[in-house]
């Protein structure tokens, strides 16, 4: 049941591993209409839907993570900042990396 959040409207969808996704929408027959092709693709064991939630690609603030230095960049950027043991978790991180390649 898609609720509304500010100005926009939530879907929720449980995948069968238990990973909740909730995207956003701007109108609510658009977050229930993703909601039922969800279901619907969990019942049948398909992926679920990619929500098509009329964001221009290319727009500011999207990102290219198709690279693991890419990928590592934003973790630590968005994630491992201000960490207590942020510096043990980039060194980990920077060690894959290094490893594995950009």
């Amino acid at each position: 049941m898609a609720r509304l959040h500010g100005k926009r409207w939530l879907a929720s969808a449980t995948d069968p591993l238990g990973t909740r996704l909730r995207p956003s929408f701007p109108t609510q027959a658009e977050a229930e209409r993703w909601e039922e092709e969800a279901r619907r693709a969990i019942a049948e064991g398909r992926p679920i839907p990619a929500p098509e939630t009329g964001k221009a690609e290319g727009r500011q603030g999207a990102r290219n993570l198709d690279t693991l230095g890419a990928l590592f960049d934003h973790v630590k950027r968005t994630k491992w900042a201000g960490m207590r043991s942020a510096s043990d978790a980039i060194r980990n991180g920077r060690h894959v990396v290094e490893r594995v390649g950009a």
